[in-house]
């Protein structure tokens, strides 16, 4: 029975079952066009509008100054999350790589992250998640109290509560 052989993104031979390529879609890398890689950016909500219209125009630059790395961006406000006060931005980014090159694709996109993440902390959006409940100390069992005790006597404030 022969079954054929792929090359993964990884450069990686595999070697599939017909039975199971029959039931599965299959997309061949090597003939696609380059891809686009999409980074979901959240900002708080409190942020005001020329500080988000600023942040866009700095990740902008600094795509369309790495031309050997991208195309091109696109940068949409894709929603709210009122619970975590936060809007969500989507920035794709058109790679000169192709699915092939997975490592100067990633390569490329890591630096991209610390871009995005050095302009968040220099610009002071720091994003502030929701209080999280804390169980009373009657729902902490024994072996819970046992595993904390290298955390400034919590052990030791769990167990006296015990007793």
């Amino acid at each position: 029975m022969h079954a054929p052989q792929f090359l993964t993104s990884f450069g990686e031979q595999i070697v599939v079952l017909n039975s199971i390529i029959s039931t599965k879609s299959v997309c061949n890398h090597s003939r696609s066009p380059s891809p686009w890689l999409k980074i979901t950016v959240e900002l708080p909500t409190r942020t005001r509008p020329p500080d988000v219209a600023k942040f866009v125009g700095a990740v902008q630059k600094f795509i369309n100054d790495r031309e050997n790395d991208w195309t091109s961006v696109f940068i949409f406000i894709t929603g709210f999350d009122a619970d975590r006060a936060t809007m969500k931005l989507d920035v794709w980014l058109g790679a000169t790589n192709p699915y092939q090159e997975w490592n100067a694709l990633y390569s490329s996109r890591s630096r991209v992250l610390l871009f995005i993440h050095a302009y968040i902390v220099e610009a002071g959006h720091h994003i502030v998640r929701p209080a999280q409940p804390l169980c009373a100390l009657d729902d902490v069992g024994s072996e819970v109290a046992s595993g904390l005790s290298g955390f400034s006597g919590l052990a030791g404030l769990l167990a006296r509560s015990r007793e």
